[in-house]
């Protein structure tokens, strides 16, 4: 509800409370992809080191496409914070999900490199 207080020299102006700031859907997007990156690195591993490089590699792929992808996003979301004045929240959410696409898009690699070298010991 507005309030209507009296301002200086007599007038009457209408005060509005503080609106929270909207959290970013972007900045959600990418800790999401950045999660679904992580998850596809963990499966990736575990074939990489029971064996299959076949699974591994369809694995690696999910993981590295779901992790550029919110890499890519959580960027954007950064910019988009930044540039509000305040409208948006999401700092946090779109930093951890670049960490978190930057490490499964990382682990996946590896991964993928493990089901490569191990197989040929």
């Amino acid at each position: 509800m507005a309030a209507v207080t009296p301002g200086p020299g007599g007038d009457f102006m209408l005060g509005y409370p503080s609106i929270r700031p909207i959290r970013s859907g972007m900045a959600v997007g990418s800790l999401v992809a950045g999660v679904a990156s992580l998850l596809a690195a963990l499966v990736a591993c575990g074939f990489g080191l029971v064996g299959g490089p076949e699974v591994t590699g369809a694995f690696t792929l999910l993981g590295c496409l779901a992790g550029a992808g919110g890499g890519a996003v959580g960027f954007l979301a950064l910019r988009q914070v930044s540039r509000s004045t305040g409208e948006l929240a999401g700092r946090g959410l779109a930093l951890s999900g670049l960490i978190c696409s930057g490490v499964g898009f990382a682990w996946a690699v590896a991964s993928l490199g493990l089901a490569i070298v191990l197989p040929a010991t």
